[in-house]
């Protein structure tokens, strides 16, 4: 191996994402990065076990939720002209028995004469705390969105409701200027309270 060749190496070595080259016809792995001793870091299987697990690998290592896309995208690939990369993020089973969300990305180099892929550079990277952290953003807008529908009905609907019938007794002609006076500090007052909600909606649209 040349300095080139284990520069390169080296790099792959350290580096976030783990690089593979797969052949389509014979599905075995051509080359892989994050490979060290026995083990594939990616996953902490051994190469033994994953290559036991050749002729079954995606039930083997795809979440059963994950295994359609799995198939789907192994198809396209061989596709003619799939000339653009096809990406599939799916759970993948580590060796300790957890799930780890990865985005693997393939991109066809080689194909053969009727243009179908035969070998495919693979990129795949751990994005487990990405999916974490957007699985908990949905969760705070879909809380949001609750809030602002409570808003909306169940508290802006009394104030609305306040609100009108504090005009009409202030329409009565018997009341007292104190009185007046208080309900209209209580207008006003529900008037401001009502004008906050509609903020507060505005802002959680």
């Amino acid at each position: 191996m040349d300095f080139n060749a284990n520069f390169i190496r080296a790099i792959l070595d350290i580096s976030p994402v783990y690089i593979g080259a797969r052949d389509l016809i014979t599905d075995d792995w051509i080359f892989r990065s994050g490979v060290h001793g026995n083990v594939d870091e990616l996953t902490g299987h051994t190469l033994d076990e994953l290559d036991a697990h050749m002729d079954d690998e995606i039930e083997f290592l795809i979440h059963e939720d994950d295994r359609k896309k799995a198939y789907d995208v192994f198809e396209k690939v061989k596709e003619p002209n799939c000339d653009k990369p096809v990406e599939l993020t799916c759970r993948v089973l580590k060796q300790d028995g957890s799930w780890m969300w990865t985005r693997v990305i393939h991109v066809v180099y080689e194909r053969d004469e009727d243009k179908r892929g035969t070998k495919v550079a693979v990129i795949a990277e751990d994005v487990s705390d990405q999916v974490t952290i957007e699985r908990d953003l949905k969760e705070v807008v879909k809380r949001l969105d609750e809030i602002s529908y409570q808003n909306s009905h169940e508290v802006r609907a009394p104030v609305a409701s306040i609100l009108g019938l504090v005009d009409l007794v202030l329409m009565q002609q018997n009341l007292t200027r104190k009185e007046e006076m208080l309900f209209e500090c209580l207008y006003k007052s529900v008037e401001k309270l009502d004008s906050i909600i509609k903020e507060i909606n505005t802002l959680s649209s």
